[in-house]
């Protein structure tokens, strides 16, 4: 959406249409993300001495 108005930053893009940006969605969405590209990672310990 930015790149199609010009605008620089969400943030900006948000004030100029009079919507404030949600926080806990963007978190929300993060962490969804995050969580799908680790789903199949096993955990790993290195042995530091």
């Amino acid at each position: 959406m930015i790149g199609i108005t010009g605008h620089s930053k969400e943030s900006l893009f948000l004030e100029y249409i009079n919507q404030r940006e949600d926080k806990d969605a963007n978190a929300d969405l993060f962490m969804k993300f995050y969580s799908e590209m680790n789903k199949d990672k096993k955990p790993q310990l290195k042995k530091v001495l």
